[in-house]
């Protein structure tokens, strides 16, 4: 892997979902507390296909040419999905009359409110108030989502970019080209953070540097030779993605 010339990158846009917060064992949790009840269903599937479905949406959206109108409300997403599984899954439509409404709003806002990794915090700082990098955010989930998350989890972001600002979700360029254009800078100067490889060969493809993260069940743990056609840099997580800027 060669190493990249990091010397003229002035802001980093980072995923959230997966590379900032561990989603998986939230949302689990959240599950567990939420759905009492014995035989207790496999929370760790449940969690799993309610994240694909998500991602299948995501996938869905990101491929249309034009800007989606009306725009979807990650909430009103989140929840139709759930609603899907508990009423028409067979693995997990026992469970229809056992969720009620209030059940399934509070699971719904659980996205709202997950936890950090515990290099994310340490790592942005250094990123942001050590090194002067501008930190934002530039994720699939809505504003208010990630005004929550930022607010919960006390996730140390300069800028809090939305693909909802855009009209669209990622992979779509708009996204990383209209991150470019709201941060002032060509997307050279800009290096796309992500554990996601597909955001990464998106975002390689708009010009950007990239960054990938391994996190655990996310994504590959190690890349292949074909991978580096679009990551640039290889950092074990954020405290040590500061140290290569550092250096």
């Amino acid at each position: 892997m060669k190493k990249a010339d990091l010397s003229h990158v002035k802001a980093l846009t980072i995923d959230v979902f997966g590379t900032c917060v561990d989603w998986r064992s939230c949302i689990e949790k959240a599950l567990e507390e939420a759905i009492d009840v014995s035989p207790a269903p496999d929370y760790a599937a449940l969690a799993h296909k309610w994240r694909q479905g998500y991602k299948e949406a995501m996938q869905h959206y990101a491929s249309q040419e034009e800007s989606i109108d009306p725009y979807p409300n990650l909430d009103d997403l989140h929840r139709q999905l759930l609603d899907n599984l508990l009423d028409k899954d067979p693995e997990f439509s026992h469970l229809s009359t056992t969720v009620d409404d209030s059940t399934r709003i509070k699971l719904t806002q659980a996205w709202h409110h997950l936890t950090p990794w515990q290099d994310t915090n340490p790592g942005l700082a250094s990123l942001s108030n050590e090194l002067g990098l501008v930190t934002s955010t530039l994720s699939n989930g809505n504003m208010r989502l990630l005004v929550d998350m930022k607010k919960f989890a006390q996730l140390p972001f300069d800028i809090i970019l939305s693909s909802e600002l855009f009209g669209t979700f990622k992979t779509n360029s708009k996204v990383y080209q209209g991150a470019a254009r709201l941060l002032g800078l060509p997307p050279h100067s800009i290096c796309m953070v992500a554990t996601h490889l597909h955001d990464l060969k998106a975002a390689k493809a708009n010009g950007f540097i990239t960054a990938f993260i391994p996190r655990p069940k996310e994504d590959k743990q190690v890349l292949d030779d074909e991978d580096f056609q679009y990551v640039d840099v290889v950092a074990d997580n954020f405290v040590h993605l500061a140290e290569i800027f550092r250096k």
